[in-house]
C-alpha cells in the first residue's frame, strides 16, 4: 500500500494496475483500467519517532511530505484554559450525546487533565484520552441511573481504568517479589 500511495502521488494518477500483473512474468492481463487523475493533499498525523524513522528508511519520504507541524500536548494551566477546557468537554459530551456534567466533575476532569500532563500548572491535550474518560463516565452515570455526570461517576470511571492498567504494573511487581526480575540494588553503575 505505502508504495501505491507514493507512486499515485508521484504521477499525480490513481492506477488500477492488477496484482496479476505485477507478479506474473508475462503481465498478460485481459483489462487495464484508464488511470484516473488524482489532485489531493496527505495529512499524516503521528508522533515524531515515527516521522524520523520514515525519514530514515525511506528516501522520498521527505519529497512527498514536504510540511512538518509540531502541535503542542500541554498548555498552561490558567483560569481562561480552564473555561476553555470545560467548553472542550461539553463539547465531546455533545457531540457523542452524552449525560451532561456537573460543575464538580468538569472540575475532576480538568484536575485529572493536569496529572496526566504531569504538571499542575498545566493541561493535557490528549483529546481521545479525556474522550474515553469522558465515555466511561457516561456509561458509569447511566447505569446509575443518573441524569447527569457526576464527580462519583468520573472518580469510579477513573478506578477502573486504573484497575486495567494496575494488572501489568501488579505483574511487574509480582516478578520483583518472587525474584525472576532481579535489581542489583548496592553499589554505583553508570547508564542502569
Amino acid at each position: 500500500m505505502w508504495d501505491g500511495l507514493k507512486r499515485a502521488l508521484r504521477a499525480r494518477q490513481l492506477s488500477f494496475t492488477s496484482l496479476e500483473k505485477e507478479v506474473t512474468l508475462t503481465g498478460a492481463v485481459s483489462l487495464d483500467p484508464e488511470p484516473i487523475p488524482l489532485d489531493v493533499k496527505i495529512i499524516l498525523f503521528g508522533d515524531y519517532r515515527t516521522y524520523q524513522l520514515l525519514q530514515h528508511y525511506d528516501a522520498e519520504f521527505s519529497e512527498l511530505f514536504r510540511v512538518t507541524a509540531d502541535f503542542e500536548d500541554e498548555m498552561t494551566r490558567t483560569p481562561d484554559a480552564e473555561l476553555h477546557y470545560a467548553r472542550f468537554v461539553s463539547s465531546i459530551v455533545h457531540d457523542n450525546g452524552m449525560l451532561h456534567c456537573d460543575k464538580k466533575a468538569i472540575a475532576r476532569i480538568i484536575e485529572h487533565s493536569s496529572r496526566i500532563a504531569g504538571d499542575q500548572t498545566k493541561l493535557s491535550l490528549h483529546s481521545a484520552h479525556i474522550a474515553n474518560l469522558l465515555r466511561e463516565s457516561n456509561y458509569v452515570a447511566r447505569q446509575a441511573k443518573s441524569n447527569m455526570i457526576r464527580v462519583s461517576h468520573v472518580e469510579e470511571a477513573l478506578s477502573n481504568q486504573q484497575l486495567r492498567v494496575g494488572r501489568l504494573q501488579d505483574s511487574v511487581m509480582e516478578s520483583f517479589i518472587n525474584g525472576t526480575t532481579l535489581i542489583h540494588t548496592l553499589g554505583e553503575a553508570v547508564g542502569r
